[in-house]
């Protein structure tokens, strides 16, 4: 399993960071206000069921026998000055409800669709351990049904109509045949390193010609486009492969591919040796260099005017709820999804973000347009804000 040195390069950034945003209380809007009680929902018993370096850092601490090498890595770097107050922002935010609201772009850009009821409904959700924060509880629910699925598979399902929900890549937004619409319910993202979606490279970056990539995930190879073209001035050729699920995997592989793209918990589980992919690349972390933004790899979507009755509220409750047990849940799910504990209870609770807040659909979009930009989507949609 490889150590996870982060990589920059001497190009400038696009633009500075953001400026501090207060976090302790919701974001002013149109939909600002905090979530109206519109119905009680019965549950039953649960189910049984810039700048790019060429030198890498190396570890500060000496390790024990059999550790977790992305747990030595973790050890020998020092934590973003982010983290630092990360416990009481997450219990000053698990203490209040998410809020519903939209951002208006100038011209217009952010549309609001009213819904109509119903009264049971079929989400889709992914099994990635990076999810359970959004879903943890919502099996005990007698109004929904969830359906896991691959994140590449749920738009198909959504556009089926087996799902009426779905937690989609952000990208589907805007290569999806159907519009979609956006529920603010809650998210999946980071604001700077990302952990689990990071390319492995046997030589330089800078020098890539191809890279093999995790096909479970559009809006990562698509973020991987936009990074290269824009940071390196490159265009790899991209090909789309099935990733080892277990470290010892890579022995099989015979000659092993240049370069690779792995998303989720196959990064802990299954990363290759370091030894041959001694170049790593955090996608979100490049992400943040580059535009001082946040980025967003997941949302809740729907169909336009599909009826929601209280599931928007549901889900903003199930995050809220979620967000102050979140060592509970890296205990009860760490171990199954191959992390070591002490690892997925700090990507849960520091590293990834769940917000849908008025930065992230800034950077959701901006991603969007870069995307465009780069000929990765046929038009560029705006965002549709679906709303109760």
């Amino acid at each position: 399993m490889a150590h996870f040195p982060w990589v920059t390069t001497g190009s400038p950034p696009v633009r500075g960071p953001s400026p501090p945003t207060d976090r302790s209380r919701p974001p002013a809007g149109p939909y600002g206000e905090s979530f109206r009680s519109r119905s009680v929902v019965p549950r039953r018993a649960p189910k049984t069921f810039g700048a790019f370096p060429a030198a890498e850092p190396t570890l500060a601490n000496a390790t024990s026998p059999g550790e977790s090498s992305v747990l030595q890595y973790l050890r020998g770097v020092p934590r973003p000055t982010r983290n630092a107050a990360t416990a009481s922002t997450r219990q000053a935010e698990s203490a209040r409800p998410s809020p519903w609201y939209s951002t208006p772009r100038p011209g217009g850009a952010v549309r609001e669709t009213p819904v109509r009821q119903r009264d049971r409904h079929r989400i889709g959700i992914v099994s990635y351990l990076n999810a359970r924060p959004l879903v943890e509880g919502l099996e005990e629910e007698v109004s929904v049904e969830l359906v896991p699925d691959l994140p590449a598979s749920l738009l198909d399902r959504l556009l089926a109509g087996e799902v009426e929900v779905a937690l989609l890549p952000a990208i589907d937004h805007q290569t999806s045949p159907e519009e979609l619409a956006v529920i603010p319910a809650g998210a999946i993202g980071s604001d700077g390193e990302t952990l689990t979606v990071r390319v492995f490279s046997q030589v330089p970056l800078e020098t890539l010609e191809e890279i093999h990539v995790d096909g479970d995930s559009h809006t990562s190879v698509a973020l991987l486009r936009i990074l290269f073209s824009r940071r390196f001035r490159r265009r790899p050729r991209i090909r789309s492969v099935h990733m080892p699920r277990r470290a010892s995997d890579w022995n099989g592989l015979g000659v092993p591919p240049p370069a690779v793209l792995m998303i989720g918990d196959k990064v802990v589980a299954a990363a290759p040796p370091p030894s041959l992919y001694p170049h790593q690349l955090d996608l979100g972390r490049a992400w943040k260099e580059l535009t001082g933004l946040p980025f967003v790899f997941a949302l809740w979507m729907a169909r336009p005017g599909t009826g929601l009755g209280g599931l928007p509220e549901l889900l903003a409750a199930t995050l809220d709820r979620n967000l102050g047990r979140i060592g509970a849940i890296a205990a009860r799910h760490a171990a199954p999804a191959g992390w070591p504990e002490e690892l997925a209870q700090r990507y849960l609770g520091e590293i990834l973000t769940y917000r849908a807040g008025p930065r992230e659909l800034e950077a959701v979009q901006l991603f969007w347009r870069m995307a465009h930009e780069e000929g990765l989507t046929p038009g560029l949609r705006p965002l549709h804000i679906l709303r109760p």
